[in-house]
């Protein structure tokens, strides 16, 4: 149940931007003229396709990172990960789905009709069957389990990173990675 923990979060991050290549989001701070933004802002903004490396039609994912906007300062400078998935529940991707805790946590707990705790996050990535990203997750996958062998930093399963039709990847026994084509 310390799926929401900093470190887990950012591992996960680093997962997902192995698997969809970085910069899939822009996250910039408010017209503030802070060099440095809060948490706040990056929170309140929309998060945004960045146009140089945006994924193809046909390609989508659904991630829990979303609620960071993809961010990695954001999530560093979050004080209470729980908090702001909890303040945040139906907030909207820019595929206009709701980031529901069903849809982006495994093993959920909750108390008082809030997410409590959770076991893993859940990254979704899908594919139309005509689209050639897939191969190409695929081959970030196996990299990824080249990398985590070496670095023996996760454990992933299958431990081959070939993922089968609408199957699972399982990375740290705290997240799920989930390919699917439609």
């Amino acid at each position: 149940m310390e799926a929401l923990t900093p470190e887990v979060v950012k591992e996960a991050l680093k997962v997902q931007e192995a698997l969809l290549g970085s910069g899939v989001f822009r996250t910039e701070a408010l017209n503030s003229g802070d060099s440095h933004p809060r948490v706040n802002d990056l929170l309140s903004q929309e998060p945004v396709l960045n146009a140089s490396s945006a994924l193809p039609p046909g390609v989508f994912f659904h991630s829990p990172l979303l609620y960071w906007n993809c961010s990695l300062s954001a999530i560093q400078q979050d004080n209470d990960l729980l908090e702001t998935v909890n303040a945040n529940a139906m907030r909207v991707s820019p595929l206009n789905m709701t980031l529901h805790w069903s849809s982006v946590f495994a093993g959920k707990l909750f108390s008082h009709h809030r997410l409590a705790a959770a076991d893993a996050l859940v990254i979704s990535l899908f594919y139309d069957t005509t689209s050639k990203m897939g191969e190409l997750w695929d081959e970030r996958a196996t990299t990824l389990v080249f990398d985590a062998g070496l670095h023996e930093k996760y454990d992933i399963y299958p431990p081959d990173g070939k993922v089968r039709r609408n199957s699972f990847y399982e990375v740290c026994n705290r997240l799920y990675v989930e390919a699917c084509t439609y």
